[in-house]
């Protein structure tokens, strides 16, 4: 669990930052001009915002690919650095458990899934921990942290409080989920609904 870093924030401290790196997420690589058109912000809001993210390596300005054309120097445009840091994502169904280890693009590097022949809460959360376990030790191999883990599941989710209110697939109801699965894993947690269920 040496890939695990609790320490780290990321340096999109402000609602602008965010925004942009969400931007060129979704939508990059892009120029600093056309994620201010984008994000409908000022250019230098935007260059403003990008440094930090830059200087933490979860955008890197990629000049290799050709500038494109733009008024005064030439515009290289930035991009999500994917490998800069991994999550797991876990599905909970009424029967099994998924599992994936995801880059920051979101990018599945390796999914596994698990049975799930009890639907008590400590008998999932010994699943998720066993398939956390596994990724994290694939993750360890890359060298790149392991950020954080979320977990959707079918039904009443309270996301601010990580618990779920009720769930009928697995019969639970006021399971404070993300606090238990941080406790097993040791990762920080995300819970919410999996509205595809």
């Amino acid at each position: 669990m040496s890939s695990i870093r609790h320490a780290e924030t990321f340096p999109a401290n402000t609602p602008a930052a965010s925004q942009i790196f969400t931007t060129v997420l979704s939508h990059g690589p892009l120029t600093r001009l056309e994620v201010a058109r984008r994000a409908g912000l000022s250019p230098a809001a935007v260059t403003k915002a990008v440094r930090p993210l830059i200087e933490a390596g979860y955008l890197v300005e990629d000049a290799d690919e050709p500038a494109r054309p733009a008024l005064g120097r030439p515009a290289n445009p930035v991009r999500v650095d994917g490998g800069r840091a991994l999550f797991i994502g876990v599905k909970v169904t009424g029967d099994e458990v998924i599992a994936v280890l995801t880059d920051l693009c979101c990018r599945i590097r390796v999914a596994r899934h698990a049975p799930l022949p009890d639907r008590e809460p400590k008998r999932v959360l010994a699943s998720v921990a066993e398939l956390a376990g596994e990724l994290l030790a694939e993750a360890g191999d890359s060298g790149v942290p392991v950020l954080g883990l979320g977990i959707a599941v079918s039904g009443d989710v309270d996301r601010g409080a990580g618990a779920v209110r009720y769930s009928p697939f697995l019969e639970w109801r006021d399971v404070p989920l993300a606090e238990l699965a941080s406790a097993t894993t040791g990762l920080p947690v995300t819970v919410d609904n999996d509205v595809r269920a």
